[in-house]
């Protein structure tokens, strides 16, 4: 009771140092943790102009086939002269289905895939389509089976307005739900003779397992600022979380924030706020350039993002953060951060973060050109955000070519029944011709 009587004066207690870990120590941790047989060809067609990667993954697919993987990609179709999605489902390295997502008799062209994979194998991918001619673009998706049959009822448009919506992001629970995020901008109101501002708004959209539209969640719906580059999660149980990008109307990007918003949903699959959206990074000295989140099915989320330090984009800092989504209403609690100080991430090259269930450990997928000049990088962190490996995904057939656009996911719904060892799948682009796809499983430790 009386701690204090115990106390010894003559010598204090030494306070304890916190050491936060740094990702420069990637140098001399690099391991081979890639598997045999990766990295793989995905697309080396005589295609041109393949841009972006998306990539999902899930355990016990069609019933014991094995880990399921899909990967997503822009390729330029040159019977039509216009941008396609392309899909390709592999069960270990071997594929078995490829298709194109969208109608490739549109005349639209296609960019920013996201793609979500079920237990069932129940694939959804979502993307923005532009109207040649005009500024206008939507969001739209499709459903499919696991050999890459389409689904009655499971295709679509998200937003189909004259205003501008683009930027898709899709996940699916256990039981085929799924939920697309995007960015809407709105149309200006006239108010007392003077147009206002266009404003980006974030809206997520939920559908049941059929396909069908079930509601609308205006996620950063606030008319004073401009929300945006939205990323979205949702873990078995069919809990959602959305991070995205604010800043106040006309204010510089320099002084955008981070916000996650929390959601719960009901047996309807409506949604309903498990906690208030909360800020996670301000820049504070920089500009917030990116971000991702994953979710685990106990509610908790890794949220990597990164920002400019300086105006070149030459240096920059990634950070990731531990936050608590559904425990006793906390929206946020900073259990941990991973940081770089003087590193040369590609601008606009992708980053992107997975988390498995079971040990909690997590993988990010970035470009860090002063770490690795030309590759890829993958890193793990176990769940105290201590490195545990990385390695560089380079280009197979071209040694001097540049890898980017690194998408990295781990089987959403493995539970403590499976395996601790779990694998993670990444897909990236090389600048070899017009952009060759690769693909690449690791070992999760």
């Amino acid at each position: 009771m009386f701690r204090w009587l115990f106390r010894q004066p003559a010598r204090p207690a030494l306070r304890r140092k916190s050491r936060r870990p740094e990702l420069e120590i990637l140098e001399d941790r690099t391991v081979p943790t890639i598997l045999a047989g990766s990295p793989f060809d995905i697309d080396r067609s005589s295609a041109t102009d393949r841009l972006f990667t998306a990539s999902a993954s899930a355990g016990d697919a069609s019933k014991g086939t094995g880990e399921f993987n899909v990967a997503a990609w822009i390729t330029h179709n040159s019977n039509t002269n216009h941008d396609d999605v392309e899909v390709a489902g592999f069960v270990a390295q071997a594929q078995v289905a490829a298709y194109t997502a969208n109608d490739s008799n549109s005349g639209n062209d296609c960019s920013q895939p996201s793609v979500a994979v079920s237990l069932d194998g129940t694939t959804v991918v979502a993307w923005t389509e532009k109207i040649p001619g005009t500024t206008n673009q939507d969001v739209h998706y499709a459903v499919f089976a696991i050999d890459g049959t389409p689904l009655q009822g499971g295709t679509g448009t998200v937003g189909q307005t004259d205003a501008i919506e683009n930027d898709p992001h899709v996940a699916i629970d256990a039981k085929n739900r799924f939920v697309i995020s995007y960015t809407a901008e709105q149309v200006p109101i006239l108010r007392n003779g003077t147009l206002g501002a266009a404003t980006d708004n974030v809206v997520a959209v939920l559908f049941d397992g059929s396909g069908a539209q079930q509601t609308i969640v205006k996620v950063g719906n606030r008319s004073d600022r401009d929300e945006n580059q939205s990323h979205v999660d949702m873990n078995a149980k069919g809990r959602f979380v959305v991070t995205y990008f604010q800043s106040k109307v006309g204010q510089s990007t320099t002084k955008q924030q981070l916000v996650a918003a929390t959601y719960t949903t009901s047996k309807s699959f409506k949604a309903q706020m498990a906690t208030r959206a909360t800020v996670l990074g301000a820049p504070r000295g920089g500009q917030l350039i990116d971000q991702d989140v994953s979710m685990e099915n106990n509610g908790n989320c890794i949220v990597v993002y990164n920002k400019q330090l300086n105006a070149r984009h030459s240096l920059q800092q990634l950070i990731a953060e531990k936050s608590v989504g559904f425990r006793g209403g906390v929206g946020r609690e900073r259990l941990l951060e991973v940081s770089t100080q003087a590193t040369n991430f590609t601008f606009g090259s992708g980053l992107e973060v997975a988390v498995n269930n079971v040990t909690h450990n997590f993988v990010i997928a970035f470009c860090d050109r002063a770490l690795n000049p030309d590759a890829v990088t993958a890193a793990e962190f176990d769940k105290k955000a201590r490195l545990v490996a990385s390695t560089a995904l380079n280009d197979p057939n071209s040694g001097n070519s540049v890898t980017e656009f690194g998408s990295v996911s781990i089987d959403d719904f493995d539970d403590k029944s499976n395996s601790r060892a779990d694998n993670y799948f990444v897909v990236y682009r090389s600048t070899a011709q017009s952009g060759d796809i690769y693909g690449a499983f690791g070992t999760l430790t």
